[in-house]
């Protein structure tokens, strides 16, 4: 895990620095577009090394997850290659991750249930920045929020009524959750469970900040331009 961390370090620093962004940019682009670009840039990079680490592990899962992953890793390179080929981006394949990563978070999050451990619903948040940086039509962001608040709405009546959803014969884990398997619970998860907690939650907030800042960063640079040429 050490090892692919490292890797997803090196792929940021050179989405940042190396050829990849230079070859994004056209002259013309203004300040949020080549935001955009180098945002995309870093988020294809790292997401695409994550599709294809998920991949390599094997999702055994659900069939629905491994599918998801494939068509999301192509979606990624295709990103990718209309950024660096055609110096445009592809709204549309925006969109498609988007609600892949949505219909994804949604799965995770229900294996998280089923296995009394921490949520991953709130991974939303990220989707919706990335909504709005990329201006994309605000339906999207509408069916996002949309589909979280069903899920709330299905997961809160399951916890409260208990009518089967965390008991899917062939999907729900047997044996005793490992946070109630012993003497007094909960229990130690272990340095491996504690350590991809950990990255998950400091990614979640720091990618946030990072998106809405370099979102309000492009807006006070083009109020600039706009008071430099009135």
């Amino acid at each position: 895990k050490l090892q692919f961390l490292y890797f997803i370090g090196n792929m940021f620093r050179c989405a940042h620095n190396c050829w990849l962004f230079r070859r994004a940019i056209r002259v013309d682009d203004d300040v949020h577009t080549i935001f955009l670009k180098k945002l995309l840039i870093v988020t294809d990079v790292t997401t695409s090394s994550i599709f294809v680490y998920l991949l390599s592990q094997g999702v055994k899962e659900f069939r629905l997850f491994t599918v998801l992953s494939i068509v999301g890793f192509v979606t990624m390179v295709g990103l990718l290659v209309h950024v660096l080929v055609f110096r445009s981006v592809s709204f549309l394949c925006i969109e498609i991750l988007l609600y892949i990563f949505g219909v994804m978070f949604i799965l995770s999050d229900w294996m998280a249930a089923m296995n009394i451990n921490s949520p991953s619903w709130q991974n939303f948040v990220l989707l919706l920045d990335l909504a709005l940086v990329a201006n994309l039509p605000p339906r999207v962001a509408y069916n996002l929020i949309a589909m979280l608040l069903l899920w709330i709405v299905i997961t809160t009546t399951e916890k409260s009524y208990d009518w089967g959803l965390y008991h899917v014969s062939n999907v729900a884990p047997t044996g005793t959750a490992q946070v109630c398997d012993c003497a007094s619970p909960p229990c130690p998860l272990g340095i491996s469970k504690g350590m991809t907690y950990f990255i998950a939650s400091t990614t979640l907030f720091l990618l946030d900040f990072y998106f809405t800042r370099g979102f309000a960063y492009g807006l006070q640079e083009e109020k600039r331009s706009m008071q430099n040429v009135i």
